[in-house]
């Protein structure tokens, strides 16, 4: 009898040690929660939008917060709380408008801090330092005079005040980028587009400009459509 109340005493000492050990790999994991950030941010523009996903293989998402800082003010722009275990990823999208939030032109902060369900609370923070910049890029014509035959071709110079991501000229869908050409007046930049073969007179035909931050100006071309016809089989 004693033998036997030994040998349950080992079985129930181990398997107590085991939960134990479950528990704590389990609920006292140190796993540390991870973040991603759906593109790189190094600028914001007047409205700036990304996502940020958070994920925890073992405990799961407890929460999430996410803020802009410059100088002594400081704006919570994203957060989430979960009630319970069990959310290893979740993503949280992000808009950050500086004029609503009173934010000037320059450098800023982001931080971004993330909790699990771990009894330890693992938490992750990522910070990074980013330039507000709200102006647009300002277009400069450098060509005045714009015939355009419906379907055919035409060519538009201009000048920007800033290097940009992306420039060209805009037929409602269609777009048609810019070559930049060094000048010895600053850069040059030139877009050669198609015009439409239908009602080309009433198309809205623009100059688009987007810099680093996402800042877009638009600016209308002036030009005169030719009442040209077409030979037509008969």
């Amino acid at each position: 009898m004693k033998k036997f109340l030994r040998f349950l005493f080992f079985v129930l000492l181990i398997a107590l040690a085991g939960w134990g050990i479950w528990f704590f790999m389990v609920y006292f994991e140190g796993e540390e929660p991870e973040i991603l950030l759906s593109r790189d941010i190094k600028m914001i523009g007047q409205e700036t939008a990304f996502d940020i996903t958070c994920s925890d293989r073992k405990s799961g998402i407890r929460s999430a917060s996410v803020t802009i800082s410059q100088g002594e003010k400081q704006y919570t722009v994203g957060s989430l709380t979960l009630p319970g275990r069990g959310a290893h990823i979740k993503t949280i999208p992000i808009s950050v408008l500086p004029e609503d939030l009173n934010l000037h032109d320059g450098a800023a902060t982001i931080d971004i801090s993330v909790t699990d369900y771990s009894l330890r609370k693992n938490k992750q923070v990522v910070a990074f330092d980013v330039v507000i910049d709200t102006i647009p890029p300002q277009i400069s014509p450098a060509s005045f005079q714009h015939y355009i035959n419906p379907g055919g071709s035409c060519v538009v110079a201009y000048r920007l005040s800033e290097d940009v991501s992306r420039s060209g000229v805009q037929i409602d869908n269609d777009y048609f980028p810019s070559y930049p050409k060094a000048t010895g007046g600053g850069t040059l930049h030139i877009s050669y587009f198609a015009a439409p073969i239908i009602d080309t007179a009433s198309q809205k035909i623009h100059i688009l400009a987007e810099d680093n931050a996402g800042n877009t100006t638009f600016s209308p071309i002036s030009f005169h459509a030719r009442d040209k016809k077409f030979r037509s089989d008969r």
